[in-house]
């Protein structure tokens, strides 16, 4: 019995689960520590928008999702209200090169009737559609354009080995977690509301 085939399909499920992991897409968004107030400027002033999901759900005993649906609501009038972007550099580790940015758009909707209509909106969109027992909405805000997380690179580190070709190299080696981890070690979080 060849051993081939059945090394072949797990190989092709690591390479599939290591591209598709979010550490791939946060790689092709590393950007200097300078472009980063530039971007929040851009966050500042886009529109935001609310992404609505929406679940249908039963219990047979356990939990089973019967329908599934999603809308995205533009807010007409709003007031961001996000206190000023400051990032000291100063108070991370030596060891950090990269720090990964989540950026959450904060806002107030203006007193207008923008709430009236969001709420209106959302109501609609629960009841067309209802089609099951229970249903959950999750509500996510976000602005066309900017992304929801970036990787900010500080001036003057060392960035040998990171990036998207790394990345690469390390998966086909079978070393994506090995790779992860890497980076983790090299990464500090920040997030911006």
């Amino acid at each position: 019995v060849s051993l081939i085939g059945p090394i072949m399909v797990i190989y092709l499920i690591v390479l599939i689960n290591s591209f598709s992991s979010p550490i791939f897409g946060h790689l092709s968004r590393i950007i200097p520590i300078e472009e980063v107030k530039e971007l929040i400027k851009k966050c500042y002033k886009a529109q935001p928008i609310i992404s609505l999901r929406m679940e249908c759900f039963h219990f047979e005993p356990q939990r089973v999702v019967s329908y599934r649906a999603t809308e995205s609501v533009k807010v007409l009038s709003y007031r961001e209200i996000s206190p000023p972007f400051v990032l000291d550099v100063r108070s991370f580790s030596q060891d950090v090169s990269l720090i990964k940015l989540q950026i959450i758009q904060n806002f107030s909707f203006s007193e207008d009737g923008s709430n009236e209509e969001y709420t209106r909106q959302l109501n609609l969109f629960k009841q067309s559609n209802n089609w099951d027992i229970y249903q959950i909405v999750f509500e996510k805000t976000y602005a066309k354009g900017i992304p929801e997380n970036v990787m900010i690179k500080l001036s003057g580190k060392n960035h040998g080995y990171i990036g998207q070709g790394w990345y690469s190299i390390f998966t086909f080696l079978t070393l994506a977690e090995c790779y992860k981890r890497h980076i983790a070690s090299q990464t500090s979080y920040v997030y911006y509301t």
